[in-house]
C-alpha cells in the first residue's frame, strides 16, 4: 500500500495527471474530428436501399418467370389446337373431340389465370421501383447532408488553422516595430 492510501489518510487532488495536461496543450490548436452523427441512420438507409433493391429483383424474376409460363401456356394451346385441326382433317369421333375442346378450355382457363399473374406482377415491379426510387432519394439527401456538413467542419477547421497562425504571426510583428 502507498503511504497517502492508508486508512485514515486522504489524498489531496492537485488536478489532472500531467499526460492529460500535454495531451489538451497539444490539441488547443487542433478540431476534433469530423463526426456525423446521423451515420448510423445513413447505414440503415443504405441497408434498406440495398434490402429494396434485392425484392425487386426478385419481383422482376418472379415476372419472368409469370410470362414464361404464359408462353409455354400458349405454345400447349397451339399444339392442341393444330391436333385437334388434324384429327377433325382425318375424322374424329365425337367423344375424342370433346376432350379437345375441354383441354382447349381448360388451357383458355389456365391462360387468362397465367395473364392475371403477370398483371399482378408487374404491379408489384411498379410499386417496387416506386419504393426504391423513395428508399434512395432518403439515402442520397442524408449524404447531400453529411457532405454539407463534413465541407462547414473543413471551413471551420481552415478558419481555426488561419486563425491560430494569425496568432502566431501577430506578437512577432509587435515586437519588431
Amino acid at each position: 500500500m502507498n503511504g497517502w492510501m492508508r486508512p485514515g489518510c486522504y489524498r489531496i487532488y492537485q488536478g489532472p495527471p500531467r499526460c492529460v495536461l500535454k495531451r489538451q496543450e497539444m490539441n488547443r490548436g487542433k478540431m476534433s474530428p469530423f463526426v456525423f452523427r446521423l451515420d448510423m441512420v445513413l447505414r440503415y438507409r443504405a441497408y434498406q436501399e440495398k434490402k429494396a433493391l434485392v425484392d425487386l429483383s426478385r419481383a422482376i424474376s418472379g415476372r419472368r418467370e409469370a410470362k414464361r409460363q404464359v408462353h409455354i401456356l400458349n405454345e400447349k394451346r397451339r399444339e392442341m389446337a393444330e391436333r385437334c385441326r388434324k384429327e377433325q382433317i382425318r375424322g374424329i369421333m365425337v367423344s375424342q373431340h370433346l376432350f379437345y375442346m375441354a383441354s382447349l378450355e381448360k388451357l383458355d382457363h389456365d391462360l387468362k389465370e397465367a395473364h392475371q399473374e403477370v398483371d399482378r406482377a408487374d404491379h408489384r415491379v411498379r410499386s417496387l421501383e416506386e419504393a426504391l426510387k423513395r428508399k434512395s432519394l432518403r439515402k442520397k439527401s442524408l449524404e447531400i447532408l453529411k457532405d454539407q456538413h463534413l465541407k462547414r467542419h473543413g471551413e471551420k477547421a481552415e478558419r481555426e488553422a488561419q486563425r491560430a497562425l494569425d496568432e502566431m504571426v501577430m506578437p512577432r510583428r509587435g515586437l519588431k516595430g
